[in-house]
């Protein structure tokens, strides 16, 4: 049995409308989990106990760090299970061809907004029958404020802020020196994996995040103090507080500078990351067709500035998590007995 064009339209729209629905749910469950979670770790507490706001309950640092972060990439995990569907039946969307007279653009016939203009990836470049026929004329910064503001709260909210809660729960809990602090060193790595599907080519990606899983791993081993005092780096430690001690008002205006280096990257990444991806694929299916001697010098600036400008996306992921290790290991020797 075959159905009808316009039934197939009408249930892919439904599905899109379910699948946004859940999403939605999910970002709540994230916002509101973060802040409630972020805002229990900072609490002042005691050496071994944390209050849990509104209901009153203490529960041991162990547990809440070790079940906290587990909580938050689960929330996270799922949503992106979601997003991912989303993104593929938008694309899916974004290909049949009607026209509308009512609305400017025609996924505001979708439900809800919020997540419908959201910057999703792209695999357009990976797979050459999904790729969309972009012109270069077509090719132009947005104009609309308010779609920018749209696009930047969607995309940090999706995409940003659990690996930033995560992140912060890390940094407040190594000082602790316990082996439980490996469970949010590792659900942030896991997290940060997620976020760097967003961005550059996979095996890049791939690469890079071994590399910080490892860095961030072996510290989190070495912030434990058994382990520490059995590889005999205890006898460093007195010199190396002394020495960021000393350097402590340098080195916060520097994680100053980078937190709004990396602020501003991201804000060019969540507001024009599609139309840099778009133009890619373009570009990359010209040089297929016409040959690369084709090329003019015009067209060679311009594809060398896309590439740069998504490789300095990657950077800025890189960056990101840069700022986290950097913070973490200087609470970490400051404070640490």
């Amino acid at each position: 049995m075959k159905i009808c064009e316009a039934k197939e339209f009408e249930l892919l729209v439904s599905s899109i409308e379910e699948v946004s629905k859940h999403s939605r749910n999910l970002v709540f469950a994230l916002v509101v989990s973060s802040i409630y979670i972020l805002i229990t770790a900072y609490s002042p507490s005691d050496e071994t106990e944390l209050t849990l706001p509104a209901v009153g309950v203490k529960v041991t640092k162990d547990f809440f760090f070790a079940g906290a972060p587990l909580i938050l990439l689960g929330i996270y995990t799922y949503l992106h299970i979601y997003v991912n569907q989303l993104a593929e039946k938008l694309r899916v969307f974004d290909q049949v061809d009607f026209e509308v007279s009512w609305v400017s653009d025609s996924r505001n016939l979708l439900f809800p907004w919020l997540l419908i203009f959201s910057n999703f990836p792209n695999d357009a470049s990976e797979d050459p029958e999904a790729q969309v026929d972009v012109s270069l004329q077509e090719i132009a910064l947005p104009t609309k404020v308010a779609q920018h503001i749209i696009n930047i709260v969607s995309f940090v909210i999706v995409w940003i802020l659990g690996p930033t809660a995560m992140g912060l729960l890390w940094i407040q809990y190594v000082v602790q020196q316990q082996t439980t602090s490996l469970i949010p060193c590792l659900c942030f790595l896991v997290s940060m994996l997620i976020l760097f599907s967003r961005f550059g080519e996979k095996r890049l990606n791939t690469r890079f995040w071994i590399i910080v899983s490892g860095i961030f791993l072996l510290f989190t081993m070495i912030s434990v103090s058994g382990i520490r005092q059995s590889i005999g780096l205890d006898n460093y430690w007195n010199p190396l507080r002394f020495i960021l001690i000393a350097y402590k008002d340098v080195l916060e205006l520097t994680f100053e500078v980078l937190r709004w280096t990396f602020v501003g990257i991201m804000f060019i990444g969540s507001a024009f990351g599609d139309n840099i991806k778009s133009a890619l694929a373009h570009m990359e299916e010209i040089r297929t067709k016409n040959g690369r001697d084709s090329e003019g010098r015009t067209f060679i600036n311009r594809y060398n500035l896309f590439k740069g400008l998504e490789k300095l996306l990657v950077i800025s992921l890189c960056l990101y998590a840069s700022i986290f290790l950097a913070i973490g290991a200087l609470m970490f020797v400051l404070f640490s007995k």
